[in-house]
């Protein structure tokens, strides 16, 4: 049975919200911002699952600076990402401080940041499939290859396999392929003896054999 909840612990829990934000804003990490705020150590240690949502979307939209362009730095900082800057570095640029630029995952990433990066890429018509399909380009990459012409003749242009490139992109794939594989546990090795023990005579080895053990 769900229990009303009553107006005043209602705009208490938007103040902690509310201070939370500010917090983010003025550098803090998550987990401090949510101490700070009034939340409980587990709630801060769990920021981005216990207390980001709506609540704390909706202020980030209204408390994060503007540029005279109109951007926020959020938008800022994604804008640095897709033009292929370095976290901090697109931090840096967008006007967040050195401390929150050392630390974008905790200090600046969130709902905003990760809306704002899947609308650009829809926009864009960015998917796994279009990636995929680069990634296939690349493992075929040429380069062009200036051939001098014979006597009389003007040099003409060959494309020629860019080993390098391809070296690359076989990298990448391979990297890709691995993190999309299951994980499978290494079978275990169990080394297992029996023996016979008496009072009167020394152990006496029945069998001994090593074989692989699988976690259930």
């Amino acid at each position: 049975m769900e229990h009303p909840i009553e107006t005043g612990e209602a705009q208490s829990i938007q103040r902690s919200y509310e201070l939370y934000v500010e917090g983010l804003m003025a550098g803090k990490t998550r987990y401090r911002a949510g101490v700070d705020a009034g939340f409980t150590k587990y709630k801060a240690s769990h920021a981005k699952r216990l207390i980001e949502g709506p609540e704390t979307e909706e202020l980030m939209k209204t408390a994060t600076p503007r540029n005279p362009s109109g951007q926020t730095r959020s938008e800022r900082y994604v804008e640095g990402l897709m033009d292929g800057k370095s976290k901090a570095q697109a931090a840096l640029d967008a006007g967040y401080s050195e401390s929150q630029a050392c630390n974008p995952t905790e200090r600046i990433e969130g709902p905003i940041t990760d809306a704002l990066i899947r609308s650009s890429l829809a926009k864009a018509a960015i998917n796994l499939d279009v990636l995929a399909w680069k990634v296939r380009a690349g493992l075929d990459a040429t380069r062009p290859l200036v051939v001098p012409g014979g006597p009389g003749q003007a040099p003409s242009v060959q494309h020629v396999e860019d080993y390098g490139t391809q070296f690359r992109f076989v990298q990448h794939a391979h990297k890709l392929l691995r993190d999309a594989s299951p994980k499978v546990d290494e079978p275990q090795q169990l080394h297992v003896r029996i023996v016979a023990i008496g009072s009167s005579a020394p152990e006496k080895v029945i069998t001994d054999y090593t074989t692989n053990y699988h976690k259930p």
